[in-house]
């Protein structure tokens, strides 16, 4: 799997399905706006719990999580992008529509954030 940013590559590969993303932790963008377009019901009453001070950072952790799922995923469609829904207790991602379930990891790292959806087998 690959990604990229501005200033980074992020490549990982496996024995096993993985997906990854990789975006810049201080990005600029419209999250309520990402939020209310792209995100499931359960993911905007989690994001309500956030404060204002870290909800951008939040709203872009649940944002590359989603990507790295749908990367994750094989086959798929354009539209099951929007199936996916991050469990931020869990650190699972799930696509009710198709019944998938994949683990997460968030990794820190300078100034981006990396994000893996994995199964081991």
């Amino acid at each position: 799997s690959i990604s990229h940013s501005i200033e980074k590559l992020f490549l990982a590969w496996a024995p096993n399905d993985i997906g990854i993303d990789i975006e810049q932790k201080f990005r600029s963008f419209r999250a309520k706006e990402i939020v209310e377009r792209f995100f499931s019901e359960f993911e905007k009453e989690e994001l309500k719990k956030i404060d204002d001070v870290t909800f951008q950072q939040e709203v872009l952790k649940y944002w590359l999580i989603k990507e790295s799922a749908y990367k994750w995923q094989n086959p798929k469609e354009n539209t099951d992008f929007f199936s996916w829904e991050f469990i931020k207790k869990s650190q699972k991602a799930i696509n009710k529509k198709k019944n998938l379930t994949v683990n997460t990891f968030i990794y820190s790292y300078e100034n981006s954030y990396l994000g893996i959806a994995y199964n081991s087998k």
